[in-house]
């Protein structure tokens, strides 16, 4: 910046300073014109602590004549006790004036400060003294402080006018709690039952308020006083809190039983049927031990189980009690008997044929008798027809008639016997006879050819005859071949045609009735077995030539693909020195002609072995100078593209050579 710029800068601060000095003197002169002294009287604590050090400060401000002054500062003495104070602890007011006087007065009145002050010049403003205390074991409450006289005077003993602001008003001695207990550290209670918790303080006269809290609601709640309400099963902890401190109480809940009931939906239950019974509890919720004991008061009327299962045994009325713990209930149960008067069957006779199953019903009388429903079926010739004796189940096994009887297990009550039902059954059977096996016949089968299987019971139609007929006989068949050189068969009626020519198949059929007798008939099928001559035969590719030393496979086709006759195939060769065969594997050894048959059918082929060709050795040049690689014809253009790739490079080399030196100088 230039010299005559700051010059400027200078002036405009100058004239800005003289300004405000200017504006400022009017101002002065008025605060001087309206002089008045305040006294205040402040604290460094609001809130106290018993034991704890208060330090109190009187200090004056707006003095501008006074040069003495007369100041009494009161306190409250149960509250606090003086450790020091006056002038001399740090007042700015005075400079160690001789004639200053600090009077401490407690002995004679006291909770009283009064000071003294007499100056040959006007005081200070700022601490007149500062007063430190000690908060007695005993105190409590507001602190009260003041200043009951604030006299200011100037050189000509005139008084000045003074103000007074105390911002120590708001001083409290607090006291916090150190401890606390409750009257009861555990409870039982029960669920709806209340009960009140004490909680003391210590010390007793304590400022703090108690608040109280629960850690389940849903177990135990309790109130601002302290009542703790019990409101289901469980386990809670009560905790009074107050400060920092705090005590619990463990509360465990129950739920005892009042009451229970027995439920049930059949008060009337026929003889033989149950009705379940089971308990409620009041409260359901209770923690009381829920073992239920069941009793019968009539155990040959009704009997009951462990769990409540009520069974009907005979006319006649019961009552059942249900106890748990010291509670019970009751419930009557009333047993009706209905007497069976008869039984009988669905059907009174019946007709099986041998082999058959079935079962007979039975119908009781009346339908809705209590009485034990189990019978016992018998038979009165087994070996006709059986029957189960738990199921009735009737089983057909020859022919002939029997008597089936169902007895029940409860008795009459006049014939002291049981209650019977009978039936007659009637077996039949159903023979295979001589018309019936004339009517076998074998489906006709149009081609039986050599190394094929046939099964001669599926184009056998005896299965049909047996099944249409119910044939009840025991079937058995047996096979024989005419001629097993053309045909065979197993024992399962499974034919293989070996060779062309005419074959019967035998069925010779065995039919065994239920007394053993037996009854043989016959049944024939003759075939014809046809085989499938070899036309010719074929290779399945062609080769014209081969190399010394190849080698190649030929296979044989043969047609038709299905013949019957033997396709072995026989190789040979014209010449195996020129070209060797084994099943069909070829291996040309030197040059040559050969040729080829195959079997009986014969196919040949004409394949030319040449020699492999020899490799000629690579011929080099040799120029006039005797080096390799002269360049021949057709080669200029490649020495010319050279020729000019030297030349770019030599320019470029040139340039920057140049450019090189104009930099270095």
């Amino acid at each position: 910046m230039k010299l005559r710029d700051w010059k400027k800068q200078l002036a405009l601060i100058l004239s800005f300073v003289l300004l405000v000095g200017v504006c400022s003197i009017p101002a002065t002169q008025k605060a001087f014109a309206a002089e008045k002294a305040t006294f205040t009287v402040s604290a460094d604590k609001t809130e106290l602590h018993r034991g704890d050090t208060v330090t109190y400060t009187v200090s004056m401000s707006g003095n501008e004549t006074g040069a003495g002054m007369d100041i009494i500062f009161t306190y409250d003495a149960d509250i606090l006790e003086l450790q020091k104070g006056g002038a001399k602890e740090g007042s700015v007011v005075f400079e160690a004036e001789k004639g200053s006087l600090f009077s401490d007065l407690n002995d004679t009145e006291p909770g009283t400060l009064h000071e003294v002050m007499v100056s040959k010049k006007i005081l200070n403003n700022g601490t007149v003294f500062t007063a430190v205390f000690t908060v007695k074991d005993s105190a409590k409450g507001s602190v009260s402080t003041a200043l009951t006289q604030t006299e200011l005077t100037n050189d000509d003993y005139q008084q000045i006018d003074t103000d007074y602001v105390n911002q120590a008003e708001a001083v409290k001695v607090v006291i916090s709690a150190t401890g606390i207990q409750l009257d009861q550290t555990t409870l039982s209670m029960n669920k709806g039952d209340s009960q009140k918790l004490t909680a003391s303080m210590t010390p007793a006269d304590a400022d703090e308020t108690i608040s109280w809290s629960s850690s389940d609601k849903s177990v135990a709640e309790v109130s601002n006083d302290g009542t703790v309400t019990a409101k289901g099963k469980g386990s809670a902890v009560i905790t009074a809190t107050a400060g920092s401190v705090s005590a619990v109480c463990n509360v465990t809940v129950a739920v005892p039983l009042n009451k229970i009931e027995i439920k049930g939906d059949k008060a009337t239950i026929k003889k033989g049927e149950t009705a379940q019974l089971s308990v409620s509890y009041d409260p359901e919720d209770t923690t009381d031990d829920k073992t239920v004991t069941w009793k019968s008061s009539d155990a040959s009327v009704a009997s009951v189980t462990a769990d409540g299962l009520v069974t009907g045994l005979k006319d006649g009325d019961a009552t059942i009690t249900a106890t748990v713990g010291s509670k019970s209930a009751e419930y009557k149960i009333h047993v009706q008997e209905i007497k069976l008067t008869g039984i009988s069957l669905n059907k009174n006779s019946l007709t099986l044929l041998k082999g058959k199953k079935e079962s007979l019903e039975v119908v009781y009388a009346p339908e809705n008798t209590t009485d034990e429903k189990t019978l016992t079926w018998s038979s009165s010739d087994p070996a006709v027809a059986s029957v189960d004796a738990a199921t009735g189940e009737i089983t057909a096994l020859k022919e002939g008639t029997a008597k089936i009887t169902a007895a029940t297990k409860e008795v009459n009550a006049e014939t002291k016997q049981p209650f019977t039902a009978e039936a007659v059954v009637t077996v039949q059977e159903n023979h295979l006879t001589q018309d019936l096996a004339d009517s076998i016949t074998f489906s006709k089968v149009e081609n039986a050819v050599m190394g094929q299987k046939l099964d001669l019971i599926r184009i056998m139609n005896l299965e049909e005859i047996l099944t249409e007929k119910q044939i009840t006989d025991e079937v058995q068949v047996f096979w024989s071949s005419s001629d097993e050189k053309v045909a065979a068969v197993d024992e399962k009626g499974v034919a293989v045609f070996l060779k062309k020519g005419t074959v019967t198949f035998t069925a010779e059929i065995t039919a065994i009735d239920a007394s053993g007798k037996k009854s043989v008939y016959t049944a024939e099928t003759t075939l014809e077995v046809k085989d499938i001559p070899l036309e010719s035969i074929a290779f399945d590719k062609i080769i014209k030539e081969m190399q010394e030393g190849d080698k190649d496979t030929l296979k044989i086709l043969c047609n038709p693909v299905d013949t019957t006759d033997d396709t072995t195939v026989v190789w040979s060769s014209s010449d195996s020195s020129v070209l060797s065969v084994e099943n069909g594997a070829l291996t040309a050894k030197k040059a040559g002609i050969i040729t080829a048959k195959v079997g009986e059918k014969s196919v040949s082929c004409t394949i030319t072995v040449k020699a492999k060709p020899t490799k000629e050795p690579v011929k080099v040049s040799i120029n006039e100078g005797g080096q390799k690689g002269s360049p021949k014809t057709g080669d200029t253009a490649k020495v010319l593209g050279y020729l000019l790739l030297m030349l770019l490079v030599a320019g470029e080399t040139i340039i920057l050579i140049k450019r090189n030196k104009f930099h270095m100088n």
